[in-house]
């Protein structure tokens, strides 16, 4: 039993007969205060499945053929539980598990220090980083309540294709947050030409009760969706890009339909 704690984590359904690329949640909740965000509100703070726990739920999936494992959470890099870190947590798993690859859901910028490196070089982790930037305006960031600026996300982008060959680099971006001018988002624009991204996963920005950003003046919605458009354009030549630039090389895949002849 997990107990009352543990309750986010209680659904598993370890034969996963409709998935090919399972997911397994090991954290829920948030400790940020992100201007925007209600989910620190409606899920609590930051909590996390023992390190047990996850892999024996990992051998269960390797033991019924699962080839990859989505690992996902609220917030990855809030993960602690049983003395370990979620750069721990992954060399944890890999050190006893046999062949089973992981994925990882989405990324902090900040958090791209020498252990996550280290766990994220490591071939039986897929090379995807989902890095949740938001925006490449750093008076926007701060306004968010981002605890960063665009050169920790340039320096992130660097950082994982020095320790990957040619890693899926995708992104989070919010268009029209309060404030954004033009010059804002120049900046974001700039950013994301910077870092290449392989896909990019575009929000207009949508005011949510009892966050502090509701009570802020909103930028026009025409402008913001404008915005999301340019980026939602910048994401589609991403995409074909990237894919451009596997052509002739040979890697591994994880087969999703099968398509009868």
């Amino acid at each position: 039993p997990l107990g009352l704690k543990s309750a986010p984590f209680a659904f598993f359904q370890n034969a996963q007969d409709f998935h090919s690329r399972p997911q397994l949640k090991i954290q829920h909740g948030c400790d940020r205060r992100c201007t925007y965000c209600r989910v620190c509100l409606a899920r609590g703070p930051s909590i996390s499945l023992e390190p047990e726990e996850v892999l024996r739920r990992a051998i269960l999936l390797e033991e019924k053929g699962i080839a990859e494992l989505v690992l996902t959470g609220i917030n990855l890099a809030q993960y602690r539980a049983g003395g370990m870190d979620f750069s721990a947590l992954l060399m944890f798993l890999l050190k006893n598990t046999g062949k089973i690859a992981f994925r990882l859901s989405s990324w902090e910028p900040e958090k791209l220090d020498g252990p996550f490196l280290e766990a994220f070089s490591q071939p039986r982790i897929r090379p995807h980083l989902h890095l949740a930037i938001q925006s490449g305006s750093n008076s926007i960031l701060k306004a968010m309540g981002r605890p960063y600026s665009r050169d920790t996300v340039l320096k992130a982008a660097e950082a994982a294709r020095r320790h990957r060959h040619e890693p899926f680099i995708a992104a989070d971006m919010i268009t029209g947050f309060p404030g954004e001018t033009d010059a804002d988002f120049a900046d974001s624009l700039e950013l994301v030409r910077q870092i290449r991204p392989a896909w990019l996963h575009v929000f207009s920005f949508s005011p949510r009760p009892g966050t502090k950003a509701f009570d802020m003046k909103p930028v026009p919605e025409r402008i913001a969706a404008e915005r999301a458009k340019i980026l939602g354009q910048i994401a589609e030549q991403g995409h074909k890009d990237f894919a451009a630039g596997r052509l002739g090389c040979i890697t591994e895949a994880v087969l999703e339909k099968r398509v009868k002849d």
